[in-house]
């Protein structure tokens, strides 16, 4: 199963404002682990689709602002209020894994010995494994963060992941060492609709958006440039600069062969690859 994944300390986080009357110029990148972390608890756990400027906007104006981060308290509030969320608390981690069997989420609150921060964080535990191991989404991504020694601690030792889905894996305990206040157990009183399931078929596809342009089936491969585009390609491009991001228009047609990866529909088309349907958004169709 493919999670949505939420990272803070990304471009776009580095552009909403977050402030706080101690911290007048923070950004989600710097402050809005929360933000993330409930972000993704309502993607994962519901059907909505909320941009990240939106939740951090709706946030703020909930009063789920606090001076060194974020109310989480007030969040889950606002979530069941909102989005029919109800939720509870505990310290207990066999009641976290006992949740997460049943198949809800758990938002955590961590860094209390620096297994996954070396301050307070906030992570989202999307899911328990069959060997016992949890899945978590942590906001806070870098390359080497899972191989890295931070306070002393060889997170090697303790955390496997993949970079393509942005998951993390360590065992319960991790978890609850690293517990710095509670553990949010989140469900939705509402059922999930399962994702739009539609047969893809090869054949001659049109763009609904502007679309990135990569080298693989999936967002952890690269960005194609427009100088590495075909003929038709550049046509298309939304930029004639050839070392510019390639992005095909919005309207651009090609012909494409369907690659199903992790759960993503993707097409291979002359240029490279273009993403199909992501969960039950769908980026193209068939002409």
């Amino acid at each position: 199963m493919s999670y949505v994944y939420i990272q803070q300390n990304s471009t776009l986080g580095a552009s909403i404002p977050y402030p706080s009357p101690a911290h007048p110029s923070a950004t989600v990148a710097t402050s809005g682990c929360g933000v993330c972390a409930s972000l993704m608890a309502l993607m994962n756990l519901t059907t909505y689709k909320v941009s990240l400027k939106n939740w951090t906007n709706a946030l703020r104006k909930a009063g789920c602002r606090a001076n060194e981060g974020t109310d989480m308290e007030a969040v889950c509030s606002y979530m069941k209020k909102k989005y029919s969320i109800d939720y509870s608390k505990t310290t207990d981690i066999n009641k976290v894994t006992a949740w997460l069997k049943k198949g809800y989420g758990v938002i955590a609150n961590v860094g209390a010995k620096g297994y996954f921060s070396s301050d307070g964080h906030f992570v989202y535990v999307a899911a328990i494994r069959s060997n016992g191991t949890l899945i978590v989404l942590d906001p806070y991504y870098y390359a080497d963060k899972w191989t890295s020694t931070v306070n002393g601690i060889n997170r090697a030792k303790y955390f496997t992941y993949s970079a393509s889905k942005h998951e993390v894996y360590c065992k319960p305990s991790v978890l609850a060492a690293d517990r710095a206040g509670w553990f949010y157990l989140l469900k939705p009183t509402k059922k999930k609709k399962p994702a739009t399931t539609v047969k893809y078929t090869d054949g001659r596809y049109k763009l609904k958006y502007d679309m990135v342009v990569r080298t693989g089936p999936g967002t952890d491969y690269a960005q194609k440039k427009v100088k590495n585009l075909t003929a038709d390609g550049k046509r298309h491009a939304t930029s004639k600069d050839p070392n510019a991001p390639a992005v095909l228009k919005t309207g651009t047609k090609a012909d494409a062969v369907i690659v199903k990866r992790n759960g993503e529909y993707w097409m291979k088309i002359p240029s490279g690859y273009v993403c199909l349907q992501k969960g039950n958004k769908v980026y193209a169709a068939k002409v």
